[in-house]
């Protein structure tokens, strides 16, 4: 068994590189149109895991 070279890496480098994507789904009742911190937050949530390679759906009422 060969070890990585983890010369140069940082922990969390190395974290992030043997991480897999997780599929998550978030569920809302407040959702825009409605403005305001509740309504926003589960979008902004579900925008940031998917910068982070996760596969996230967002689910809201109509």
């Amino acid at each position: 068994m060969t070890l990585p070279d983890l010369s140069g890496m940082t922990a969390n480098a190395f974290v992030l590189q043997q991480a897999t994507s997780l599929r998550i789904a978030v569920l809302t009742e407040s959702y825009p149109t409605e403005v305001n911190g509740v309504a926003m937050t589960p979008g902004r949530l579900v925008e940031a895991l998917r910068r982070r390679s996760h596969h996230a759906q967002l689910i809201h009422p109509r």
